[in-house]
């Protein structure tokens, strides 16, 4: 065999490698398509679905009175919160998406340029909210703003076989959520008459292609404040935790949209969540509804058992 046949050889075998990658790339790009298709032909009415009754009952969460005292509130609620709009500090670092303003005892973590989370550490030295303070007592907490509306208690023995004791309480008011534990007080913004117009004509569109992924990415453009999303060729989460919505797919048998408790938009027909509640609303078969868990709690305790095992 001569160079010049080597040499054709060698590219067209350098062509078909070629080809075969491109096939197998086509491939898989078809693949993750086809996997993030739900089936919606099926529509169930309240109630019907394989939620237990436990989650599907609607707990309203009680609107408490409070006196924000803290500049850093006022300020972000009067600049919609906004982060570019209000002067908090000097950010000294950045740890796990909170960005830390230290000598000003804040850390807070942004969603596209909205302030998601603001926590108060212990070198915060101002009343807070109710002239309550960053390490405020159980007590003191509770005579201030009364029952709270979530609650949380964590026990452990330590070393020397002592009881020790954790708590996260909070308080839902018209602009604001507030935790508090031993160590901090973190606020979240609170969303109430949400419009959920573009979002109610997304998922009528998705009702026909039936594709995850489209919605997932055509959500993201409608609503860009999301504290978390992550896709694969087989799952997706998206979740905004402050308008009560979770897209979710390939995580269980629930591979869809999950509605909050704190959901404060209209659906179908201009239906609330209350009106789903009552029973008479028929919805898609991919909306699930959590009426007894909002969606900032269980974002703060996941938060406060991360803060826990630091400790």
């Amino acid at each position: 065999m001569n160079k010049r046949t080597i040499k054709i050889a060698l590219l067209v075998a350098g062509i078909l490698l070629i080809v075969i990658f491109i096939v197998m790339i086509i491939a898989q790009i078809f693949k993750k398509e086809e996997s993030l298709y739900l089936p919606t032909d099926t529509e169930i009415i309240f109630g019907n679905n394989e939620q237990s009754k436990e989650e599907m009952n609607y707990k309203e969460i009680q609107i408490h009175q409070m006196e924000i005292q803290a500049k850093e509130i006022n300020d972000l609620i009067e600049a919609k919160w906004q982060i570019m709009d209000v002067n908090l500090g000097t950010i000294e670092s950045r740890i796990n998406e909170y960005d830390i303003y230290f000598d000003e005892g804040l850390e807070v973590k942004t969603t596209a340029s909205k302030v998601f989370n603001l926590v108060f550490t212990n070198k915060y030295e101002n009343y807070v909210i109710n002239n309550l303070k960053v390490g405020a007592n159980y007590e003191e907490i509770i005579e201030e703003l009364g029952e709270p509306s979530f609650k949380e208690e964590y026990e452990y023995y330590d070393d020397e076989e002592q009881l020790q004791n954790h708590f996260l309480i909070g308080y839902k008011g018209e602009n604001i959520y507030v935790f508090f534990t031993e160590y901090e007080i973190s606020i979240y913004r609170a969303e109430n008459n949400l419009d959920t117009t573009k979002f109610v004509e997304l998922l009528e569109e998705f009702e026909t292609d039936g594709n995850v992924f489209n919605l997932g990415n055509t959500l993201t453009d409608i609503w860009t404040d999301y504290d978390n999303y992550i896709y694969d060729e087989t799952h997706v989460v998206l979740n905004y935790a402050t308008k009560g919505i979770r897209l979710i797919y390939g995580y269980g048998n629930e591979n869809g949209i999950i509605l909050y408790n704190n959901f404060s938009g209209k659906l179908h027909n201009n239906s609330t969540l209350q009106d789903v509640v009552d029973g008479n609303v028929v919805l898609p078969g991919y909306i699930y509804i959590y009426g007894n868990t909002d969606s900032v709690f269980e974002v703060e305790l996941n938060r406060f058992y991360n803060m826990l095992r630091k400790l």
